[in-house]
């Protein structure tokens, strides 16, 4: 029996953020499982989470389920932050198009590498930190 999952979830260590990684090929029935295990991620954060997504296996996403769990769990869920996605492929895109167009939100950006999604996750995290933070009003 094979323990390991093709799609899997990992706090990324130090971050607000989550990654999803993706194997070349995906086995369909992993796929739930990893949105569950990111929802209930989510569920228990406090601060809106953001999803480094890695694609540079290039998977072979299976198009319906992908684009049903990322609606009905993270996508739309209150402490979903910002999707950073590392590669990409014609699938990729086809599920971003439809999900964007779905939920109504634009909240998914593109990188060709982890060192230009953690750039991006670190400006995220400074603005964020910067609304958080109560401005000193000289009193």
């Amino acid at each position: 029996m094979n323990t390991l999952s093709t799609v899997a979830v990992a706090p990324l260590e130090g971050r607000n953020a989550i990654v999803l990684r993706w194997d070349a090929w995906i086995d369909e029935f992993d796929v739930p499982a990893a949105f569950h295990g990111l929802t209930a991620e989510l569920d228990r954060a406090s601060l809106p989470v953001h999803v480094i997504v890695d694609l540079t296996r290039n998977p072979n996403l299976p198009l319906a389920t992908t684009i049903n769990e990322t609606l009905s769990g993270p996508f739309s869920h209150p402490m979903m932050g910002e999707w950073l996605v590392i590669g990409s492929n014609r699938r990729a895109e086809i599920v971003a198009r439809a999900i964007t167009a779905v939920g109504l939100r634009t909240n998914i950006h593109w990188f060709e590498t982890l060192a230009d999604a953690l750039a991006f996750l670190e400006t995220l995290e400074a603005h964020e930190a910067a609304r958080r933070t109560p401005a000193f009003d000289g009193v």
